[in-house]
């Protein structure tokens, strides 16, 4: 397949992208905001930069967020093996996006590629777990799930926010100063009503950081980029 090349105005996105984000990562968030002449909301991000690329209708917005996970991994966390979660409005897009992502020669893929050669993994939430804990801070990993995974009102209905003894490797040997990152997250510590059952491997953990895919992502601090963003505005999903 031919390589593909970015227009110009796909450039100049990106570009606008990442100076914000070196001015963003070295005087704030606000600073940032300030400089390109917009305002700034600090809530609910605080000094994390959440911005919106405005891209045509048929303008490559998915492929451009490919691109922008490398762009913020560079400017803002100065990592060349960062771990993205991708959130996508629908199944449908979910299902498309991860496989346009696994296909080798894809646009998409490609742009992953052209950075970390073939150092990265693309995996949706039932997966992740499985990926070494070691893979993580030498590979670049992509995690595609929908926003519904994360923004259903009751806790007790989402995975993401369950204890899974799958994730207990990528737990093991933390420091209490690495798990403070947990600290005032909601659902983050085992309580008596998780371990309500008998069996529950839970009795004796309680107090402690559940092993959930919620509070390893908290731990990741990953790039977070959403399909779809503008619509993506109501307090809901701005908690999740």
């Amino acid at each position: 397949m031919a390589e593909f090349v970015l227009k110009n105005y796909q450039r100049t996105a990106l570009d606008v992208l990442g100076t914000f984000l070196r001015t963003a990562r070295m005087r704030g968030a606000k600073a940032a905001f300030e400089e390109s002449g917009y305002g700034y909301r600090s809530e609910p991000f605080g000094e994390v930069p959440c911005v919106c690329l405005r891209i045509p209708t048929g303008g490559g917005k998915t492929l451009l967020a490919s691109h922008a996970i490398v762009r913020v991994a560079k400017e803002w966390m100065d990592s060349d093996a960062p771990t993205a979660l991708w959130l996508t409005p629908s199944e449908t897009i979910r299902a498309q996006t991860i496989s346009a992502l696994q296909t080798p020669g894809h646009p998409y893929r490609a742009a992953l590629e052209a950075a970390y050669g073939q150092r990265f993994q693309i995996c949706d939430l039932e997966s992740v777990a499985a990926v070494p804990p070691q893979d993580f801070g030498r590979h670049a990993v992509v995690v595609v799930a929908t926003i519904q995974s994360f923004r259903i009102e009751n806790p007790d209905q989402r995975n993401v926010y369950a204890f899974s003894e799958s994730f207990e490797p990528h737990f093991r040997g933390l420091t209490p100063q690495r798990l403070a990152v947990l600290n005032n997250l909601p659902d983050t510590l085992v309580t008596e009503r998780d371990a309500a059952d008998p069996d529950s491997p839970l009795k004796s953990r309680l107090g402690q950081p559940k092993f959930s895919l919620a509070n390893w992502l908290a731990l990741q601090g990953p790039v977070v980029i959403v399909d779809e963003a503008h619509n993506a505005q109501t307090e809901r999903s701005f908690e999740a």
